[in-house]
């Protein structure tokens, strides 16, 4: 949903355990999310982030991705700013279609803006990944009518799904859901319970993904969402 993860998501942190699961629940719809980033880190007060860019991840996180070799530290006092570096290397080009880069932009929360930004040392084309793996590659879905948004995210979103041969079936997928019980149930195959999902139902926050101890759980794009998002 956040398109990438770096010094403002980072803060996210700070919400203890599963409580992150209720904030997904609460904001589903990725600009009210990335405000509600920004409040956190208003709150905190970071001031100043270093980003471990040496090995980084690519494709659609937050677990089980693949190590993507960049070779990159960034570090500044705005962390925007650096977030705004980062995303350019990786290869967005337009900042603004990051959502809380977006949404920190419009609060003139810190400087986004590739002339606002002093950078020193490395220049940034020179470190720029030319074939890094995107999460997301277009910008927001705005929707007037809540039950179209519904609809459509349940077209085009990616479903969770589990790698059968890595699941253990110890059901933390199914204790960490915000939507329990109604989401995710348990079926056996062989000496295992295996979690099966209840799609219609969904709201795509991914916390069984990330909070999956074998890393068990990975995401499917749709045929729709790849139309889409290409």
């Amino acid at each position: 949903m956040a398109f990438y993860t770096g010094a403002v998501k980072n803060q996210f942190g700070c919400v203890p355990g599963t409580q992150k699961a209720t904030w997904h629940t609460r904001m589903p719809d990725a600009n009210n999310f990335s405000k509600m980033l920004l409040d956190i880190n208003s709150l905190v007060n970071t001031s100043f982030a270093i980003l471990d860019g040496i090995i980084a991840m690519e494709g659609n996180g937050p677990k089980s991705v693949t190590p993507k070799k960049m070779d990159t530290i960034i570090m500044g006092q705005c962390l925007t700013a650096v977030d705004s570096v980062a995303v350019r290397l990786i290869g967005y080009n337009d900042v603004l279609k990051i959502p809380f880069l977006k949404e920190a932009f419009d609060a003139k929360w810190g400087a986004v803006l590739p002339e606002d930004i002093e950078v020193l040392g490395e220049k940034i084309e020179s470190m720029k990944c030319k074939d890094f793996k995107l999460s997301r590659k277009g910008g927001n879905f705005h929707f007037i009518n809540p039950s179209v948004h519904h609809f459509l995210t349940s077209m085009i979103a990616p479903n969770p799904v589990v790698i059968e041969e890595k699941c253990i079936g110890c059901k933390r997928c199914g204790e960490v859901c915000p939507e329990k019980p109604k989401v995710i149930s348990f079926i056996k195959k062989g000496n295992k319970l295996i979690p099966k999902w209840d799609y219609s139902k969904c709201i795509r926050c991914f916390c069984c993904q990330e909070l999956c101890p074998q890393g068990a759980i990975e995401t499917k794009n749709k045929t729709l969402g790849k139309i889409l998002g290409s």
